[in-house]
Formats: C-alpha cells, structure tokens, sequence
C-alpha cells in the first residue's frame, strides 16, 4: 500500500521461516521509498486476524501507515492489532 503523496509504500508477506506459534502469525514487512528498501522488520498478529482476506495486501500495511510513531526500528518486531484498522 502506498501513502497518498508520497512515494513510501509498505509491502508484507507472511513469513514460513518461524517456528509454529499457537498465538502469533508473523509477517515480514518492508518499508519502501520510491524503490529504495528503508527498513524491513516483523510484524505479529493473532491468528484470528491472520485469516482476514487482503491482511498482506490492505490490513499490515494501513496498520503501518496509520501507526508510524510504533514502527521498530530496522529490524525489530512490532504486535500489530488490526482491528483499529478501517477499511477505506
């Protein structure tokens, strides 16, 4: 997803390379400028909310571009709760 007048966009993908978690689905989420890589980390959400259609696509990116002042540092980790997340 891309912020409106600006080139920074955020792309997530879930990750298989984490052991099996009874609670947390993880997704790796880079952040881009134009095509510049800006920081990659992880984000954690519930199952529950992992099975949401669009959660790669619209749900982890809109929750990154409301939320910029808890997004970790490169390579850290953020719990993400997508349910204060509006569909537009």
């Amino acid at each position: 997803m891309k912020l409106s007048g600006s080139d920074r966009r955020f792309l997530a993908k879930k990750r298989t390379d984490v052991p099996i978690d009874p609670v947390w689905a993880y997704y790796a989420v880079k952040e881009m400028e134009s095509e510049r890589l800006v920081r990659t980390f992880t984000a954690k959400i519930t199952h529950t909310q992992a099975t949401r259609p669009q959660v790669e696509d619209y749900f982890i990116p809109r929750w990154c571009e409301s939320n910029p002042e808890k997004l970790p540092s490169d390579g850290g980790m953020v719990i993400s709760d997508l349910d204060n997340v509006q569909k537009l």
